[in-house]
């Protein structure tokens, strides 16, 4: 059968899987991006490669189409303007950027300590307001920074990418990275680490791999899950076309167990939840995916082999699984899990329930609008006073409620969403992801079990960001809005190309 001959890729292209690339590399080794400089590095990183995919590096005339140099130079604002996410993240940071010059609260202090007063909004009160604080450690100008990061990588990857082969290079290597991340992770839980990645010390004992959070971390390694679930399913149906027995799809299968087990033994209680949840889903999609073509498509010779094939591979994931439970310390699981009964029980006591219910109370009273981005931290105290028992640290027998409780973030991403950016600022952000998904779905006919687990990735990822931040690390915000965008050209990709 002669090779099919495959056009150049352009330079424009290749910078812009470069830039993307290193960028979505850097998000599992940047510490999160809690770090000023980490988070300029992920903001610098996705700004050029959304320069790269605007500006051509080649104005000369296409000698194939003789389209002159000026129709070359606009035809990215032209993708531009026909592409509805752009316009769902111009928008969502035109919202954030006025909030953040118009805040209508301003923070006092005295030696008692310190209080939000509220203040003449700059533009107008009817426009979306925030809270004037520093940039460190938080503000608005902040949390613009860590959204233009994320929304200008996956914009620049979406529109600059136009080959499959150059969308999986990144793909790829944000899996490659998130992989050996969490082997490292592995490396420094058996050398006992007391620093991250031996070079950071962290004020959280349980840190997991480049990330001061575990809870974080293991969101971020079950993004990685969700990525090589899509590239499995990709590239299988890639192979049965191709009347191949092999793939690269069992590399991606074999680089899910590498990161369960690093979730496994990071022992997040949340984290471990949605991995058994994304791999049992993983399975019973990959056990459908060879059901249907197997009796459907496959002759009986191809039959024999690929059950022969799928018989040892199955047999080599079970070795691992032996392994991997060999090696996981599960009595240490189950202290995390404890007694799930009582846990229930104890649920409306829990300090993050209740904090869930203050922080809706709090996105109430600001509902279209919201408080402005990076306000929680500043406004809910006024809210959690009202409990004293989350308020204060602890009870004296004899002095009463003593100290004081502070809440960085709500431990429930999405009533922080709304809190802060209100029903206005929640809609443009599910805008923006409901479109780079709906574009993704016109592979469904070709790639069903790809489309659905991406779905049902993202839908994990929210239920994730429900009962933790896992939303206000940078890293994993940059790589789960980018890994959307990328999987949904992929599959636009090959809907074309089918």
């Amino acid at each position: 059968m002669p090779r099919t001959h495959r056009p150049p890729i352009s330079l424009r292209e290749k910078s812009v899987a470069l830039f993307g690339a290193l960028t979505l590399a850097y998000s599992a080794w940047g510490f999160g991006g809690v770090i000023d400089w980490s988070l300029h590095i992920l903001l610098a990183g996705g700004l050029l490669t959304w320069l790269c995919a605007m500006l051509p590096l080649e104005l000369r005339r296409n000698q194939r189409t003789a389209r002159p140099a000026v129709r070359v130079f606009l035809q990215p604002w032209r993708d531009l303007a026909r592409t509805p996410a752009a316009y769902f993240a111009g928008a969502f940071l035109l919202y954030l950027a006025i909030a953040a010059l118009n805040p209508a609260w301003q923070i006092a202090s005295d030696q008692r300590g310190w209080w939000l007063e509220s203040a003449a909004p700059p533009l107008a009160a009817w426009l979306p307001t925030s809270v004037a604080a520093p940039y460190e450690p938080m503000n608005a100008w902040r949390i613009f920074n860590m959204h233009l990061a994320a929304l200008s990588l996956a914009l620049g990857l979406y529109l600059g990418l136009s080959s499959r082969r150059s969308t999986q290079f990144v793909l790829w290597c944000l899996l490659a990275n998130v992989a050996t991340m969490a082997l490292v992770a592995i490396i420094q839980k058996y050398t006992h680490a007391e620093a991250v990645l031996w070079r950071l010390p962290s004020e959280n004992q349980h840190f997991w791999g480049s990330f001061f959070y575990r809870n974080q971390a293991t969101a971020f390694l079950n993004w990685g899950i969700v990525i090589a679930g899509l590239l499995y399913f990709y590239h299988a149906q890639r192979s049965r076309a191709a009347s191949k027995i092999g793939g690269p799809h069992y590399l991606a299968c074999c680089l899910i167990g590498l990161i369960a087990v690093s979730v496994g033994l990071a022992l997040s209680r949340a984290g471990i939840l949605f991995a058994l949840i994304l791999v049992a889903i993983f399975l019973i999609f990959v056990l459908a995916d060879y059901l249907y073509h197997t009796f459907a498509q496959l002759s009986r010779h191809t039959l024999w082999v690929t059950t022969a094939l799928t018989l040892i591979l199955s047999s080599l994931l079970a070795v691992g699984l032996l392994q991997a439970q060999r090696a996981i310390d599960w009595q240490a699981v189950e202290e995390r899990f404890g007694d799930i009964g009582a846990t229930l029980d104890q649920a409306e006591r829990d300090a993050r329930v209740i904090s869930s219910k203050l922080t809706w109370r709090m996105a109430q009273d600001q509902l279209w609008t919201g408080w402005g981005a990076g306000s929680f931290r500043y406004a809910f105290p006024m809210y959690q006073q009202e409990v004293p028992e989350l308020f204060h640290q602890r009870y004296h027998r004899r002095q009463g409620w003593i100290g004081q409780r502070f809440f960085r973030y709500a431990h429930n991403d999405i009533l922080q969403f709304l809190a802060e950016y209100g029903i206005v600022g929640c809609s443009l952000l599910l805008g923006l992801i409901s479109s780079f998904l709906l574009a993704g779905y016109k592979a469904i006919r070709h790639l069903p079990f790809a489309i659905l687990y991406l779905t049902l990735g993202i839908a994990c990822a929210m239920g994730h960001a429900f009962i933790e931040f896992i939303f206000h690390s940078p890293s994993y915000w940059v790589a789960f809005i980018a890994g959307i965008a990328l999987a949904s050209r992929l599959l636009q990709l090959t809907a074309r190309r089918s």
